[in-house]
């Protein structure tokens, strides 16, 4: 799947960027990731010009667990 450079940006800043997770779909709101045995996905909220807020999630039993959260500062290419 083809990622806009902030999204893939953001996938490394949150799992790291030697993570082997397959983004298999995203929006606005969300980023979908998945590998051969676990379910995450990272909830973006407050995006900005320049930071947006994230909470990653692992799908355990159909419903979201919690795992991390944070801050990822960005410059948008509008603001470059």
């Amino acid at each position: 799947m083809q990622l806009p450079p902030v999204v893939y940006d953001l996938v490394k800043e949150v799992v790291g960027a030697n993570h082997k997770y397959d983004v298999v779909d995203w929006d606005l709101d969300r980023v979908y990731l998945e590998n051969n045995e676990i379910e995450m996905i990272i909830r973006t909220w407050n995006i900005t010009e320049t930071y947006v807020d994230w909470t990653l999630f692992e799908i355990v039993n159909g419903c979201g667990k919690e795992i991390s959260e944070g801050t990822y500062f960005y410059i948008s290419e509008e603001h470059a």
